[in-house]
């Protein structure tokens, strides 16, 4: 009778002692890239919720956050900037003849993606969203 009482206890502990995990992030971060031209921009990124900003020297971006766990319940975040829907027409026609219209269907558009752990760095990529294994870039948030 003991030793299932005392067995008892160490289930009850160890179910108090596990840590829920929300798949959240906020605050404020420096984008640091790996590759040097893209380094130059000044980029810094703010969490809050299932939104974020992003902003540069040259302007501000907004997106959304998409969270998923994998199989071991590790936190997967995907960010994906809001796509301007005032395009000029000339424009895309002629982007439309050089195939990009076609890649980007095929490949998607670009997003940033991280996982657990949280910490005050954290590694990233840029990869797009239709094929997950295609990297276009690595770097760091460093927090502020």
């Amino acid at each position: 009778m003991k030793k299932l009482l005392f067995i008892l206890f160490i289930i009850l502990i160890c179910s108090f002692n596990q840590e829920k995990k929300d798949c959240s992030i906020i605050g404020k971060y420096r984008i640091e890239y790996e590759n040097k031209n893209i380094k130059t921009l000044n980029s810094k990124i703010s969490f809050k919720d299932s939104t974020y900003t992003k902003s540069f020297e040259l302007g501000e971006v907004k997106g959304n956050i998409k969270k998923f766990k994998d199989q071991n319940g590790k936190c997967i975040f995907y960010l994906y900037d809001e796509v301007n829907r005032n395009i000029d027409s000339t424009k895309l026609s002629n982007i439309k003849k050089n195939g990009i219209i076609d890649k980007i269907k095929t490949l998607g558009l670009p997003i940033m993606e991280f996982t657990e752990p949280l910490k005050d760095t954290i590694e990233f990529k840029v990869v797009y969203s239709g094929q997950l294994n295609v990297i276009i870039e690595k770097g760091i948030l460093v927090k502020e």
